[in-house]
């Protein structure tokens, strides 16, 4: 990724974004163009791309569709906390190498959607604005198997929506996945006291992937998220709560995990995801960071060489399943 490029597609992309309906519509849209060439999207791969927001019952998400010619599947793809889709374009790409569609989610309050910026009520919301995404997509989507992937946030959301029954996927993978930021305990002592005096506190951008190239870019993109509401904290506490009780999630789950992860306190949250999920595989990749998903690229190909591999397996041993008997 580059982040010395125009940026002036900001200021009037949102008001002009175009429906779902419309294939390519980049193609005479020089700002969504823009936006495209800025993240490094591989549009050249795509045999369509639509885009646009979506209403929800509480906002308006950005959904991107990206469909290469004779897709094997699709993945739902969401992004993590104060990120976006763009800031995924890599695994983008590398899906649509392998013949993958993508459908890519903007949470609430993040990129191209609508919402406060990173701030949120309740983490359902988080679960219906993808939902109401991913069913919008619906009449666009590619036939195959669905896979979905998150990030960090992303990757708690979509095993959310699955253990609810509201997302319907072949399997699961969850990079970095959230469940208890690191020194969880401590943040959640003070807590209480901040919030009644910080509403807000800047970001500080911590060097979660040993690529240098990617967090320069992560300083200079315009549609990170700039500040850390309290409030969310706060809504982060009620949905442990809610998690606890969620039931179990029976598909093939594969997790992610960098062992020098200082953004969620890894080992506890495996853990967690260990005791919820039925059918788990969990890959510790050594010294990596938050940002698998970017790290330095032996790190990042070796992630997504295990990804494309738990898929195609997951695809066989589904194929391989004997049918259902039933009575005459």
């Amino acid at each position: 990724m580059s982040w010395e490029r125009d940026t002036d597609w900001t200021g009037t992309l949102k008001s002009n974004l175009p429906d779902l309906s419309v294939i390519d519509p980049h193609k005479g849209q020089p700002e969504l163009e823009s936006y495209l060439d800025y993240y490094q999207y591989n549009i050249s791969r795509t045999a369509a791309y639509r885009c646009g927001l979506v209403n929800t019952d509480r906002s308006s998400v950005f959904v991107q569709i990206l469909t290469p010619p004779n897709p094997q599947g699709t993945v739902l793809l969401v992004h993590g906390y104060m990120d976006h889709s763009g800031g995924l374009s890599t695994t983008v790409n590398g899906f649509l190498e392998q013949n993958y569609e993508v459908v890519s989610v903007d949470l609430p309050g993040h990129g191209l959607s609508d919402g406060d910026r990173g701030a949120i009520r309740d983490f359902s919301h988080y679960v219906d604005a993808i939902r109401s995404g991913w069913e919008a997509a619906a009449d666009y989507r590619a036939q195959g198997p669905v896979f979905g992937l998150g990030h960090s946030t992303g990757g708690a959301v979509l095993f959310h929506g699955v253990s609810e029954n509201v997302i319907q996927l072949e399997a699961l993978m969850m990079a970095g996945p959230l469940y208890h930021p690191y020194q969880w305990k401590w943040v959640r002592l003070l807590l209480p006291v901040a919030s009644r005096w910080i509403t807000r506190k800047k970001r500080r951008f911590k060097q979660n992937s040993k690529d240098e190239r990617y967090h320069q870019f992560l300083k200079h993109d315009p549609l990170q998220v700039q500040e850390l509401p309290t409030s969310w904290l706060m809504a982060l506490t009620e949905w442990q709560k809610d998690i606890l009780s969620c039931s179990n999630v029976k598909v093939p789950v594969y997790l992610l995990q960098g062992t020098k992860d200082t953004t969620v306190q890894w080992q506890e949250n495996v853990d967690f995801f260990s005791d919820k999920c039925d059918d788990l595989q969990v890959a510790l990749f050594e010294g990596a960071g938050h940002q698998l998903l970017n790290e330095k690229k032996p790190i990042r190909e070796l992630v997504f060489d295990r990804i494309e591999t738990f898929m195609t397996m997951t695809v066989r041993d589904q194929r391989q399943l004997p049918a259902e008997k039933t009575g005459d």
